[in-house]
């Protein structure tokens, strides 16, 4: 994958910002990391938008 441009670091870095302040605590703003849906998906979006729930749930099974 080639490296990301600036116009793309810039996009993603408002993007993050504005739905974090947009969302509050309400959900989680997630860059740059796996989704993972089941076994043999688990893409990784530029942003992605999270519930609490969902995320809280991951990290109790990594402990």
């Amino acid at each position: 994958m080639p490296p990301m441009g600036s116009l793309h670091a810039g996009t993603v870095s408002y993007l993050t910002r504005l739905l974090t302040r947009s969302v509050g605590d309400q959900a989680l703003v997630s860059v740059h990391h796996q989704v993972v849906f089941d076994e043999y998906s688990e893409p990784e979006p530029d942003v992605a938008l999270l519930r609490w729930l969902r995320w809280l749930s991951l990290i109790c099974c990594w402990t």
